[in-house]
């Protein structure tokens, strides 16, 4: 009877190991799956976030469209000023020649 309850322990611990190894490999599997699967949430959200990107990207003016338009506008700035300033020149001119006028008529 020793062997024969021998014989059983050892069919039944080689039964256990089976069932680990069996268990083993379906713990791995959803692993394995639970991985791929959150793997997969976070390359969609990085696909909206370049897609998200991409449709911003058309509100943003470039480097040389910049400094191309804030040239011309600071060109048009320095026109205005020009005007301006020969404006005011133009008026000291007339009030100076009104002012000696005044002066010589009433002597």
């Amino acid at each position: 009877m020793g062997k024969r309850r021998e014989q059983r322990l050892r069919d039944q611990l080689e039964r256990e190991r089976w069932r680990g190894h069996y268990r083993e490999h379906a713990l791995l599997a959803s692993t394995l799956e639970a991985t791929r699967a959150e793997m997969e949430r976070r390359l969609d959200e990085m696909n909206m976030l370049r897609r998200q990107i991409e449709l911003e990207r058309g509100d943003y003016l470039l480097r040389q469209e910049y400094a191309a338009a804030h040239g011309t506008l600071i060109q048009g700035l320095q026109r205005v000023q020009q005007t301006v300033w020969m404006g005011l020149g133009g008026v000291m001119a007339v009030v100076t020649l009104v002012g000696i006028l005044v002066s010589v008529w009433r002597h």
